[in-house]
């Protein structure tokens, strides 16, 4: 984020969980707060440079969206030139890191992640908690309470 920062003029927010897959990473769309993004660290780098933003969360609905990430395949990997190699063992320790936490029953399993759900429900649940993770990690950044949005405004 602190690379793209300077740069964002708009959002579409949802959460990535990251689950090791033999020679591949599997990329899950998870409400925010509840795959591997640091939320705190994402919010201030872009609100710093652009405190106006709004924040989109980007619903989904009956599945999350299984993308891998091949980060064995020459092919990927020469059009991603900017992903250093640390950033590649990051990514590999994040995905370690969420299996660990699917295994002690604190985020999904891969199973989970690949059942379908009830569209709409899903859509909705997805985004409300997401807001409700982003709103307090804002307030905390901010020292303030973020007021829920008026009745009738549907998910914010």
């Amino acid at each position: 984020m602190r690379r793209v920062a300077p740069y964002v003029r708009t959002t579409q927010l949802r959460d990535a969980a990251l689950v090791p897959l033999g020679p591949t990473i599997g990329r899950f769309l998870a409400p925010c707060g509840e795959g591997v993004i640091n939320w705190s660290t994402v919010l201030h780098d872009v609100l710093e440079h652009r405190p106006e933003l709004d924040l989109t969360i980007e619903g989904i609905g009956p599945v999350r969206a299984e993308m891998p990430i091949l980060d064995q395949d020459p092919v990927w990997r020469a059009g991603h030139l900017d992903l250093s190699d640390d950033e590649l063992a990051r990514l590999r320790s994040l995905a370690d890191d969420y299996a660990d936490r699917a295994r002690a029953g604190e985020a999904e399993t891969l199973e989970q992640l690949r059942a379908p759900r009830p569209a709409l429900p899903a859509h909705e649940e997805f985004v409300a908690r997401s807001a409700a993770h982003l709103r307090s990690v804002l307030a905390s950044l901010s020292g303030e309470d973020l007021k829920p949005a008026p009745a009738g405004a549907g998910p914010q």
